[in-house]
């Protein structure tokens, strides 16, 4: 909360959405498919846009879906709504997670599900991947002066 009694801070939301990752890794059963590889997942990117502020005590709702995953990420995207009749969207966050200790193929098998790499990433991901993609090579640079 900030001194306007509203969530209207970065943090605020980000830890929101990392709660609500937690608990789609445990309706999932992605949980029990790390741990019976053995392998971690790691939250390496998230790309968050603000709507509307939420108020003081008022209630949301963060739906959480797999959009797309590649050989050793996954991508979902985090909505998060009020509860009213028209359900406004507050904001919508962006995640990259990032598998460690295991192979995508390994981790989607344990889950029975279908393990081919889909053809091609939405549009909104494949844009973030060349953002991504762009700042890192001018990290790289600006950091080999």
């Amino acid at each position: 909360m900030n001194f306007n009694n509203n969530m209207s801070c970065a943090s605020h939301f980000l830890r929101e959405c990392n709660l609500a990752f937690q608990h789609f890794l445990c309706t999932s059963h992605l949980d029990y498919a790390l741990t019976a590889l053995n392998a971690r997942i790691l939250n390496s990117s998230n790309n968050l846009k603000f709507r509307r502020k939420l108020g003081f005590l008022q209630n949301y709702c963060i739906r959480t879906r797999l959009t797309w995953w590649d050989k050793k990420a996954l991508y979902l995207e985090q909505k998060l709504t009020c509860p009213d009749e028209r359900g406004t969207l507050c904001a919508i966050n962006f995640s990259r997670q990032t598998l460690e200790g295991a192979e995508m193929h390994e981790l989607l098998g344990q889950l029975n599900v279908c393990t081919c790499l889909p053809e091609y990433p939405p549009p909104e991901i494949e844009a973030w991947n060349v953002f991504i993609h762009t700042i890192n090579q001018k990290l790289t640079v600006s950091g080999a002066r």
